[in-house]
């Protein structure tokens, strides 16, 4: 069975005579129109459906991040030389909040940009030793040491895994496909 399918997507919505207008009204201001055309089309047998921009998934995704880890690093202001003069890397665990706004295509490639503070409890500990006074001394070039708050900000590229991870309209979409390649059989 051929299946005689039409979908105009348009960013002006719905057809306007959909909207209270008589088919009647609406081939007499407008007799060519895809609207009017998508309307004999009906008429005929044919499936025609009208996707909107208020009917459209919205591309731009907001999300909240919360995590434990590695919040912050630098490198020792003292060269080790132990270990050919090279400067320790310097690292603070803590707790990381983020907004993220995602942008995401149709073809499951991604942009999000993620802005955020962290707050990390040891930090002083983390970024101070003591000189052989017994005195407290910064190991990075802030004298007050790595701050226990702090901004954060990324941007990240990546491809998302619709297979692993399918939302309402990928199942819908797989259901869609399954049902038309049983009817062709």
């Amino acid at each position: 069975m051929v299946s005689k399918r039409l979908l105009y997507i348009s960013s002006s919505g719905q057809p306007w005579y959909a909207k209270g207008v008589s088919a009647a009204e609406h081939f007499a201001a407008a007799p060519y129109s895809i609207d009017a055309i998508g309307y004999n089309l009906k008429k005929l047998g044919w499936t025609v459906a009208w996707l909107g921009l208020g009917d459209t998934k919205n591309p731009l995704h907001l999300g909240l991040s919360v995590s434990y880890g590695t919040v912050y690093y630098d490198h020792d202001i003292v060269a080790d030389s132990t270990n050919d003069y090279t400067r320790k890397l310097l690292m603070t665990n803590g707790f990381q909040f983020d907004v993220l706004i995602t942008y995401l295509t149709n073809e499951w490639y991604y942009l999000q940009f993620a802005i955020g503070m962290y707050y990390a409890p040891n930090a002083y500990d983390d970024s101070h030793s003591k000189n052989v006074k017994g005195e407290d001394v910064s190991r990075v070039i802030d004298s007050d040491g790595i701050s226990k708050f702090g901004l954060v900000f990324g941007i990240t590229i990546g491809f998302a895994l619709p297979e692993f991870f399918p939302d309402a309209t990928e199942i819908r979409r797989r259901e869609r496909e399954k049902k038309y390649s049983e009817q062709e059989d």
